[in-house]
């Protein structure tokens, strides 16, 4: 029988003499950054996706309305119920002469913190539809 002691127990992340090298400490501080990027940032685009559509709606539904009123109230709905400050001037209604089509384009800007820094960071999202009739 081979005498020996039993082997032990290393941190996964230790290196052949059991240390923690300087590279893994960076590879987790750049992970912990990711995270925290998407964190801060992925509800402003995921709000503009939805907004996306509801502007992609209005287009369609466009079609059918011919008052141009109605769609804007119906974006601006949209926009508030999505957290979205978005004023009748950065919504643009453009019916195609001959009534061959419609175009909706919006623009806004949506400030984000950068918490817990001081900093806000102004994202600037542009939509639009082009429906054909």
């Amino acid at each position: 029988m081979a005498s020996g002691s039993p082997p032990t127990k290393r941190w996964r992340w230790a290196d052949r003499d059991g240390r923690f090298g300087l590279g893994k400490i960076v590879m987790l501080l750049v992970l912990a950054l990711v995270v925290w990027v998407g964190v801060i940032f992925a509800p402003p685009y995921l709000e503009n996706f939805k907004f996306q559509k509801a502007v992609s709606n209005a287009a369609r539904h466009g079609k059918l309305e011919l008052d141009d009123n109605l769609l804007l109230t119906t974006l601006q709905r949209e926009a508030d119920q999505l957290g979205i400050r978005l004023p009748a001037e950065q919504i643009k209604i453009t019916r195609r002469t001959n009534n061959t089509g419609i175009e909706v384009v919006t623009s806004y800007v949506r400030p984000v913190a950068l918490k817990p820094l001081s900093k806000v960071v102004e994202l600037k999202f542009e939509n639009d539809a082009y429906e054909r009739f």
